[in-house]
């Protein structure tokens, strides 16, 4: 592992704090559901290259450099919080992370952790085609919101580990999730809103004034605390 941890002597064991971590075997980040793939590779940096194995559990390669790199590797790395990610290609949850009632989610959604015998595991479902989508919609990217979805489960997994306690998903009462996901790599907002503008039709290479098209479009937008 010391090549991950260039400024860490291979000595060293769990970034001399013993106290809060352990690490055995540094795989602690776990994604299943049949767009995984798709959203591991979404997790990739300049200087990170992340894979997932048949099980489900995320390493990668490379040294983090910047603030987000780090967290994505402290998630990867933490023995003692399991960031389960469940990614299908659909808005629709159900059963996933002892989430037993069927709701909607636009990008990303948080399912709640479960704290027992100083260990935490944490549940977030996410959708990459949404998320990929969101990203070039606004000009940002691959990865942005890929990262928030993880940084934001482990944030959550943070939380409970320190207060040793479960926290139940986003929108039930108790929940975490505002904290979590104010903590986490950017906090982001979905406008639901429809926008429709008019635009007018080129015809024979000029513009068309005389006729115009209505278009409908979902705008997003970022929290300006994260600039």
């Amino acid at each position: 592992m010391s090549d991950k941890y260039a400024s860490l002597s291979p000595y060293v064991y769990c970034a001399d704090n013993p106290i809060k971590l352990v690490d055995p075997n540094g795989e602690e980040v776990i994604v299943t559901g049949t767009a995984a793939d798709e959203y591991v590779q979404g997790l990739n940096t300049s200087n990170l290259k992340f894979s997932r194995d048949e099980e489900g559990r995320v390493s990668y390669e490379g040294t983090p450099k910047t603030k987000i790199e780090i967290e994505l590797a402290a998630a990867v790395d933490n023995q003692d919080i399991i960031v389960n990610i469940c990614a299908e290609n659909s808005n629709c949850i159900d059963n996933v992370g002892g989430c037993t009632d069927q709701y909607e989610t636009l990008g990303g959604s948080f399912l709640g952790t479960v704290y027992e015998n100083g260990k935490v595991n944490t549940y977030q479902q996410v959708n990459p085609s949404v998320l990929r989508q969101i990203g070039k919609d606004i000009a940002v990217g691959r990865g942005m919101y890929e990262w928030h979805e993880l940084t934001e489960s482990y944030e959550a997994g943070i939380i409970s580990l320190d207060y040793r306690f479960s926290s139940p998903r986003a929108g039930v009462e108790g929940s975490i999730y505002k904290a979590a996901h104010d903590k986490a790599s950017f906090a982001y907002r979905l406008i639901k809103t429809p926008v429709e503008i008019q635009l007018f039709p080129l015809r024979n290479g000029s513009w068309d004034f005389s006729k115009t098209i209505n278009v409908t479009f979902f705008r997003y937008s970022i929290d300006e605390n994260e600039y």
